[in-house]
């Protein structure tokens, strides 16, 4: 008797994958353009999620901007630091505080690279100065290393 092969999902680990936003393309479903209108576009980039809880917060809190997301899975961390293999400047992370706050910030390659892949610890940027409040001010936004 042969037995059919299914294939299988990859499980992760939620401790340290990120949930990241698909549009209908399979593109990033949340985006943000931090440039002024001098086409810089050195501080645009995708925003990734520590849980499902900080994209369901998000969503709630900004729904006009998260309204092309199709799908959010959990992605592997080392898949989501290959986007800096195609020259993207940076990735913007959100991470769920205490309650319904949220943190925002942006980080350059190198730093959301270690980032991603644990060798930051998670808490890192939750900081009180990466407190985000909508509507977004992109301008009054932390960085590291972008």
């Amino acid at each position: 008797m042969v037995h059919k092969i299914k294939p299988q999902k990859q499980r992760l680990n939620p401790k340290t994958a990120w949930v990241a936003p698909y549009d209908r393309e399979g593109y990033a479903a949340v985006f943000l353009h931090a440039h002024k209108e001098d086409g810089d576009h050195s501080l645009c980039g995708p925003v990734l999620f520590d849980s499902q809880r900080a994209l369901r917060l998000y969503r709630q809190a900004d729904p006009a901007h998260c309204e092309k997301i199709v799908t959010a899975p959990l992605e592997d961390p080392a898949h989501l630091a290959g986007w800096f293999d195609h020259k993207l400047p940076c990735m913007y992370f959100v991470c769920a505080g205490e309650g319904e706050s949220l943190h925002l910030f942006r980080l350059g390659p190198e730093e959301a690279k270690a980032y991603l892949l644990g060798q930051t610890p998670r808490d890192r940027y939750n900081l009180e100065e990466n407190r985000v409040t909508f509507p977004l001010d992109l301008s009054k936004l932390s960085s590291q290393g972008a």
